[in-house]
């Protein structure tokens, strides 16, 4: 029996199978229509839980991925090229920390990664842009790779000098566009809100809800202060200042929470251990 798959837009696709390359919940309990599927099946398919699962695939590509949401995109590679790509588990109702906040902490890390990788890439530039250089046969004198995490790079690298001829160029063709590392200021390479927030459904929202915040804090502030001298009695007085005082206060600690959203300037000293 041939099934049915309806799009977005309206249009509807026949097929004998069809297959999805959504979680098993998202699958059967968002996509399928209510009852089609046996209730026990339905059951056991929503007791599962997926909070911890995660899958590691590695593609060979026949050319380099551009982000759409990354204003760093160059056909010549760039710092959002040299690392991984994480896809999250679903998160579950009893999960209390929204997904923004876990997006603040990471950016700190990503953060310190661009910078490093951009001061990286600039030294590749400066000591192959002549191309006399073989960056693998020199891989290991131009970076610093001490941890143990880096032991997979030094062997891919070692695997390339044994194998590769010099190839690939890495940086491509340099001389007919620059790099977006040595072009960009610091603030446009970690610019968080047109390369994250605008596209992440869950710190767009946040976004939003801050900015509304610290407009209602604002305005009670303002309401309090001026409804102040009113009361005849000294007690409401004081109670409306200090309304005030903690309404301005609050707004302006939203002010600087909503930041993470934008940009933070980052400060490798500034970084705890």
């Amino acid at each position: 029996m041939g099934m049915q798959v309806l799009l977005a837009d309206g249009t509807k696709v026949c097929s004998s199978a069809v297959l999805s390359n959504a979680t098993p919940y998202r699958t059967f309990m968002e996509l399928i229509p209510r009852g089609v599927l046996s209730d026990d099946f339905v059951t056991a398919v929503g007791n599962t839980d997926y909070s911890s699962a995660t899958t590691k695939i590695n593609l060979a590509v026949e050319s380099l991925h551009q982000f759409l949401c990354c204003k760093l995109n160059s056909p010549a590679g760039g710092p959002q090229h040299m690392g991984t790509i994480h896809i999250g588990a679903e998160r579950t109702w009893w999960q209390l920390v929204p997904r923004w906040f876990e997006h603040w902490t990471s950016n700190l890390v990503y953060d310190g990664d661009m910078i490093v990788l951009q001061g990286q890439e600039k030294i590749f530039l400066e000591q192959s842009g002549d191309g006399s250089l073989d960056i693998n046969q020199e891989y290991t004198k131009i970076t610093f790779t001490p941890t143990q995490a880096d032991r997979f790079v030094l062997a891919f690298r070692n695997w390339l000098r044994r194998h590769g001829n010099s190839q690939p160029q890495w940086f491509g063709n340099t001389s007919q566009q620059p790099l977006p590392s040595t072009v960009l200021s610091k603030r446009q390479m970690l610019d968080r809100f047109e390369q994250h927030t605008l596209k992440c459904a869950s710190c767009r929202r946040g976004y939003e809800v801050f900015k509304t915040l610290q407009k209602v804090l604002i305005g009670a502030s303002i309401v309090f202060m001026a409804t102040a001298g009113i009361p005849a009695d000294i007690t409401w007085r004081v109670t409306l200042a200090v309304a005030a005082v903690l309404s301005a206060a609050l707004g302006y600690t939203v002010n600087q929470l909503q930041k993470n959203f934008v940009f933070v300037d980052y400060v490798h000293a500034d970084i705890d251990d």
